[in-house]
């Protein structure tokens, strides 16, 4: 930052991708022209925020060897054929007929403080993971079965998002049985 400012600062919780452009933003003072999805993080850094921020991520297209059993497939053999060029824009979008199946698709994961949810779309219903990152940080021992109490803490937080993208999930109290 100009002046060495906030040099050496270190923030522990998740940042994301798309919070730099905001933190850098308001670090030159820039107005940015149309709304941005991130969110600056320049009061976390200055210790003005709390620490268990809420993190919400999302797969656009998984790779299916990183699938847990019973994932959805996607509707397409090969990932060059869910793009389209529109002749209009020049720009590249994913076909309309893919867009609902890429959608009901994707992995979800909440994390608040060290815990992490993660939703997997089967096949058939769901099924979720939760991961203590303070003490699993490459999130191999799942816990959700002792933690039945934030799985349904951070799946009320995650229904939001699923609602969003059109997504009718069974009552939180219900996903371990799922």
């Amino acid at each position: 930052f100009p002046d060495g400012k906030m040099a050496g600062q270190r923030v522990r919780q998740p940042v994301r991708l798309i919070d730099f452009a905001p933190t850098v933003a308001e670090m030159v003072g820039l107005e940015w022209p149309n709304a941005m999805d991130g969110e600056s993080m320049l009061a976390v850094a200055r210790g003005e925020e709390p620490e268990d921020r809420l993190i919400y991520m999302e797969t656009g297209l998984s790779e299916p060897r990183y699938w847990v059993k019973g994932h959805k497939k996607y509707p397409f053999k090969k990932v060059s054929k869910r793009y389209s060029v529109s002749p209009e824009t020049g720009r590249v979008h994913i076909r309309p007929k893919f867009r609902t199946a890429l959608i009901r698709s994707k992995e979800r994961a909440i994390q608040v403080g060290p815990h992490k949810l993660i939703w997997h779309s089967l096949k058939k219903g769901m099924r979720v993971d939760l991961f203590d990152r303070s003490e699993d940080v490459l999130n191999r021992v799942d816990i959700s079965e002792d933690r039945p109490d934030l799985v349904e803490a951070l799946g009320a937080k995650m229904v939001p998002f699923l609602e969003a993208d059109g997504i009718q999930a069974p009552p939180v109290s219900t996903w371990l049985e799922e």
